[in-house]
């Protein structure tokens, strides 16, 4: 299964002709990120994609991502995760969701996709 820029325009708005190539790059990308995710906790994200509700929610989350990928390199401005505005005290302040720029992946977006797993591991102290 993958995401197409007719997902994201259903479930955001109209894009311009610049915001669909960038949909068209950066859809690839989130896909794959979330693959290797999936791996390297020992997940088949294929296999998961089969179920029906899985798979829609998977769509969902791919087109938030992008679309959030797509605000911040917009001319509306980059994504903010906090903002605060003074008036008298000529106060502006803002803090990024993604300061570095590039692919930004929220833990509750990989929980919701049940790919936010810890990991356990054991050192034998002896040796039997």
């Amino acid at each position: 299964m993958s995401v197409v820029v007719n997902d994201l325009i259903t479930r955001w708005r109209a894009l311009t002709a610049q915001e669909i190539a960038l949909a068209n790059t950066y859809i690839p990308d989130v896909e794959s990120a979330l693959h290797v995710i999936a791996s390297d906790i020992g997940k088949d994200l294929d296999a998961m994609l089969e179920d029906e509700n899985y798979a829609r929610t998977y769509t969902a989350v791919v087109c938030d991502i992008v679309k959030r990928e797509i605000t911040a390199s917009s001319e509306e401005g980059p994504a903010m995760s906090q903002y605060s505005h003074t008036v008298n005290g000529y106060s502006l302040q803002g803090t990024f969701l993604s300061p570095g720029g590039g692919l930004f992946i929220k833990n509750a977006e990989l929980k919701l996709l049940g790919l936010r797993a810890q990991r356990s591991r054991g050192v034998e102290l002896y040796d039997y």
